[in-house]
């Protein structure tokens, strides 16, 4: 199987932990991902059982960048016999279509939503996954938005992204946690996110704490994420006077993003969608992330969100951009421990079963062969 992905580790987000996943938990499969460079790459390229090819600079995928990506792509699959290419992100089918009508290799490739609502390279999306052997959904939501674009549902596969967090199979350190980030005993709203993209809905919790502090005084909102709306969402929180009880952490990783998890009360992201940019969450793996740790989550209606979150079993879904209906739905687990390690101990068993790597992987693998089995005959 050669995977070719614009977004691998050891960069951090949703899709280079699901591309990640799928390929780690495929035991019987011999497996080459073609991915560019970035710092620490060759440490933890080492430490995989697959072998990984590094093309293009580092940084963003830029035109100069993308066109090595893509020549090393080809120079990869033409030579080897593989019997699949899987694609992590649209922009890899051009590659793979191009190598399979040169060998008559099956393209899979996966789809995450936003790139496909996104105006920027809409066509060219849409050509791909029309193109595409097989178009794999990480959620209901984006299994209907590619069939918005086109996409026959006969080949239309959905596949959730497993659930995953190192460190989890524990209860890490919260206490440490507290202490280590100065966040004292008080009860903590924690979001795990990129600070980029406004769909996120972060400036919606941010605007939701004070009527949540009105109920619950000692609340803090944690923030663990980079990016460049990080002084909007300082400001805004200065502007409401909740300055010194939203924190922002940067990037946390490893054992102490679960010392995190497992410190906090609520998870909470509030992702909308943006019809004008097209931006919209496709899952929202964070979510599982809270759930592996035994923690209730409050989640935006909206995108492919329900598929992560089961309303009122292990979490709550809420309108995003309602900021009292969310400021009511935090203030109900907050001040209700006995439904909050409910939802949390539901949340930790769906994600340890449903979503555990090896069954979505299998899942995958089936995809992968019936792929190949269309294309054989």
């Amino acid at each position: 199987m050669l995977v070719l992905t614009p977004d691998f580790p050891p960069t951090v987000g949703g899709i280079q932990s699901y591309v990640y996943q799928l390929c780690a938990h495929l035991p019987d499969a011999e497996v080459v991902v073609v991915a560019p460079d970035h710092a620490g790459a060759r440490a933890f390229d080492a430490r995989q059982r697959f072998r990984v090819v590094r093309t293009a600079s580092r940084g963003k995928l830029g035109r100069l960048s993308y066109g090595v990506f893509c020549a090393g792509a080809v120079g990869i699959g033409l030579t080897g016999g593989f019997d699949v290419i899987v694609c992590g992100h649209f922009l890899a089918g051009v590659p793979a279509l191009v190598l399979r009508r040169l060998r008559g290799v099956p393209v899979v490739v996966l789809a995450h939503s936003q790139e496909v609502r996104a105006r920027q390279r809409r066509d060219l999306a849409r050509r791909v996954f029309q193109r595409a052997d097989r178009a794999i959904a990480n959620s209901e939501f984006t299994r209907a938005v590619l069939m918005g674009v086109g996409v026959s549902p006969d080949r239309i596969r959905k596949v959730n992204p497993p659930a995953h967090l190192p460190n989890s199979d524990g209860l890490g350190d919260p206490e440490g946690a507290r202490r280590r980030f100065g966040l004292g005993g008080g009860p903590l709203l924690l979001t795990v996110s990129r600070l980029a993209e406004r769909y996120k809905g972060h400036d919606t919790a941010i605007r939701a704490l004070p009527l949540i502090r009105s109920k619950v005084p000692g609340v803090q909102h944690v923030l663990v994420g980079e990016g460049p709306l990080q002084g909007f969402y300082a400001r805004l929180a200065r502007s409401l006077g909740v300055e010194a009880v939203t924190v922002f952490l940067g990037r946390v990783e490893g054992a102490d993003l679960a010392a995190l998890y497992s410190a906090c009360d609520v998870f909470v992201m509030l992702s909308r969608e943006s019809r004008i940019a097209g931006g919209a969450e496709g899952f929202g793996i964070a979510f599982l992330e809270a759930g592996l740790m035994g923690k209730p989550v409050v989640g935006g209606r909206s995108g492919g969100i329900p598929d992560a979150v089961q309303d009122e079993v292990t979490g709550l879904l809420v309108d995003p951009t309602d900021i009292q209906v969310v400021a009511d739905a935090l203030v109900r687990l907050l001040t209700n421990p006995g439904l909050a390690r409910s939802l949390g101990e539901n949340g930790r068993r769906l994600a340890a079963a449903q979503f555990a790597p090896p069954r979505l992987a299998g899942i995958f693998r089936e995809v992968l062969l019936e792929a190949v089995a269309q294309r054989g005959g």
